[in-house]
């Protein structure tokens, strides 16, 4: 898959602490650009969601990957 981000040798993932978020997809399925709109709050809660759970950015988003990390 194209999309798939390639750790390097000393790179450890770790799945419980780590994830990669993506804005890509966040309006797919808009008929309106008020549904669109909704649809783009609706991911924004999630990222402020996520934000309160101890999850933070690693480093600013680049391409649309943004890696973030729970601490």
């Amino acid at each position: 898959m194209d999309d798939e981000i390639e750790l390097e040798a000393d790179d450890e993932f770790d799945a419980e602490n780590e994830d990669v978020i993506r804005a890509k997809w966040s309006m797919d399925g808009a008929e309106t650009l008020s549904e669109a709109a909704m649809k783009l709050r609706a991911y924004a809660d999630e990222l402020e969601r996520l934000e309160r759970e101890g999850w933070h950015l690693m480093q600013p988003i680049e391409d649309d990957y943004g890696f973030i990390h729970r601490v």
